[in-house]
């Protein structure tokens, strides 16, 4: 990942997915999917991206119609 910025970036939210996923929070641990997806898309790296993604969106069978799952939807179909 290019830019220690954007290393810092993916590193917090590597751990926001830790934490969100120990804790059973499954929106925020999507939302930080979402971003961590996003920011490493940005870098080329659409299969990792995709990994993150993936399956935490499937986790959602309701709530279609909602921002954070929208999101994460739309960013997948671009992956």
């Amino acid at each position: 990942m290019e830019g220690a910025g954007d290393a810092r970036a993916a590193e917090a939210l590597r751990s926001a997915l830790a934490v969100t996923g120990s804790i059973g929070a499954r929106g925020f641990e999507l939302r930080a999917a979402t971003e961590l997806a996003s920011l490493l898309a940005e870098h080329g790296q659409t299969a990792e991206a995709r990994t993150v993604l993936a399956p935490r969106y499937e986790w959602f069978v309701e709530g279609h119609d909602t921002l954070d799952v929208i999101a994460a939807r739309e960013l997948l179909e671009s992956l």
